[in-house]
């Protein structure tokens, strides 16, 4: 091969590629400075693609890679279309897959706060479901009845439509490269 590519961490793949003196580029996203002031042997790739100048950066200052950030496109654009809204039940979207730092736990608590002051509308989830963090999510929602308001709907494969219907939305997540929802 001209290239070799790996989309995580893999030490094993660029040793193997510097040994055939074939360049290795990793993708790989979300390492916060912290993780670098571990000291480690030279092993990681030398060449770095991800979503995010944030983060491209963060890989050049720390182990000086040749990092570049490549961003997703949408595959096609969609416009929306004119339609009369009902300002007095907004609908609001939040995509992603439930984990702790796409952070819907708290979006949902600010969202029931806001139902509580007045709030006429509803929120929907949209994206993997299960484990721990989203067992505790659906728990919260339960517990605080507020299945009228907030709806956990899991992964959809129809989300051009969702977004179609969609007033506003939310992205609470404490660390992101750059979210391929925005680009949706």
């Amino acid at each position: 091969p001209d290239l070799l590519h790996s989309i995580q961490i893999n030490p094993v793949v660029e040793l193997a590629g510097r040994e055939l003196k074939i360049p290795h580029i990793m993708n790989i996203y979300q390492i916060q400075e912290q993780f670098f002031l571990i000291p480690y042997t030279d092993l990681f790739a030398r060449y770095h693609i991800c979503d995010s100048w944030y983060y491209a950066n963060i890989w050049k200052k720390m182990i000086h890679t040749d990092s570049v950030c490549i961003r997703t496109v949408a595959d096609r654009m969609l416009k929306r279309h004119r339609r009369d809204r009902d300002h007095e039940r907004v609908r609001y979207c939040c995509v992603g897959g439930m984990f702790t730092r796409k952070n819907q736990l708290e979006v949902i608590k600010a969202f029931e706060m806001a139902v509580r002051e007045g709030l006429k509308g509803e929120l929907y989830f949209y994206g993997y479901d299960r484990g721990s963090y989203a067992d505790s999510c659906k728990e919260y929602v339960k517990e605080k009845n507020l299945e009228g308001a907030i709806k956990i709907r899991g992964f959809c494969s129809g989300m051009e439509e969702e977004y179609e219907k969609a007033d506003v939305l939310l992205c609470g997540s404490t660390c992101e490269s750059y979210p391929n929802v925005i680009s949706e």
